[in-house]
């Protein structure tokens, strides 16, 4: 099964980090207040207040669950839940006048980080233009310019913040590309360590045993035994070591972690939602999980194995023996994989078992 990567400048499906723009609705705060003050009516204060209320809740739903909307492309998504933000927003113009473009950032923001990058500038140029051709065509109150000071200081603040995060994207995947190449580098050079020395063993051993088939032959069969064994230790060789070219699949690691432990007289508690993990973390949490439960089978001793998992982190742990003796060579090898990818491994062992956690920042 292979695993589509994401292309450069597109957004997320799914934007695990949809608090951080929750954050910025504390901002809301101005048209709140210009409510509080407003010469409208009853009925028109309580219609804003109202859609003040539901534009920031629809908002935080807008990058928590994007696909909400029964829309098919994410482009159509976007577009739904910014038709549905204006709306809102124009709710609050009778009751809150000139104050109400305070919340027009919030759809240049929606359109920055839910749209790829061309698009995204594409509507964020189309927003000034009208927010511009609203102020110039007077259709705002004299003084009013303030407003389009507003929104272009904010519409190049997040025009910046939405590049930098195309940048980091663009880092994780060359970081990710890099792995690989390294990744595929150290197979190579294994898989040449294992059959050059081993064949070049073979060859001359079978040679031998060639010609002491008619004048020793239980020589040449002891030769040859010594060929079958490094024939079989050379395979095996080569087995483990392309293996590590397939990235496990959490989904199918989670179920194969079930199995192992089960097998193992272990009562395995697992839960996690595989489809929470996004981009190249999701590989390196599914080599942890396989590394961390493999330890728990063969070295713990455990009647009990917990695993959880978020979009960040991964924790394994176990009521054994709790016992940490030296690092050996497969959790040497996740700590550097884990490394490369920008995380950490924690290891804790104690009278009540072991913690192994992979987190990433």
């Amino acid at each position: 099964m292979t695993t589509r990567r994401p292309r450069a400048g597109a957004p997320p499906a799914e934007d695990p980090s949809w608090w951080f723009a929750a954050i910025w609705l504390v901002f809301l705060v101005l048209p709140v207040g210009a409510l509080v003050d407003s010469p409208a009516g009853a009925p028109q204060r309580t219609l804003a207040g109202a859609a003040l209320l539901a534009f920031a809740v629809v908002y935080a739903l807008a990058f928590r669950n994007p696909r909400l909307l029964p829309l098919r492309a994410e482009p159509a998504n976007t577009l739904g839940w910014f038709c549905l933000l204006t709306v809102l927003v124009l709710l609050t113009v009778p009751a809150l006048g000139v104050w109400a473009f305070a919340m027009t950032q919030y759809l240049s923001a929606l359109c920055a980080f839910r749209l790829p990058l061309r698009q995204a500038f594409t509507a964020l140029a189309v927003l000034l233009a009208a927010v511009l051709g609203v102020v110039l065509g007077g259709l705002l109150p004299p003084g009013s310019e303030w407003v389009l000071v507003m929104y272009g200081t904010s519409t190049v603040i997040i025009g910046g913040m939405r590049l930098l995060v195309h940048r980091d994207e663009q880092h994780l995947a060359l970081a990710s590309e890099l792995a690989l190449v390294r990744e595929r580098e150290e197979v190579a050079r294994d898989v040449h360590d294992i059959l050059g020395h081993s064949l070049t063993v073979i060859a001359l051993k079978t040679e031998l045993a060639q010609r002491l088939l008619e004048r020793e032959p239980e020589r040449a069969r002891a030769e040859l035994e010594d060929v079958l064994r490094l024939s079989r230790e050379s395979l095996a060789g080569v087995r483990s070591t392309v293996g590590r070219l397939r990235t496990p699949d959490l989904a199918e690691q989670a179920e194969a972690a079930r199995t192992a432990l089960a097998a193992a007289g272990i009562e395995a508690d697992v839960a996690g939602r595989p489809d929470a993990v996004a981009g190249p973390r999701r590989g390196v949490l599914a080599w942890a999980l396989r590394e961390a439960v493999t330890n728990v089978v063969r070295h713990s001793s455990a009647s009990r194995c917990t695993v959880r998992w978020s979009a960040d982190s991964l924790t394994v742990a176990d009521d054994g023996d709790g016992v940490l003796g030296p690092e050996g060579n497969g959790l040497r090898g996740l700590r550097e994989r884990v490394t490369r990818a920008g995380g950490t491994v924690t290891v804790r062992g104690g009278d009540e078992g072991t913690v192994l956690e992979v987190r990433f920042p």
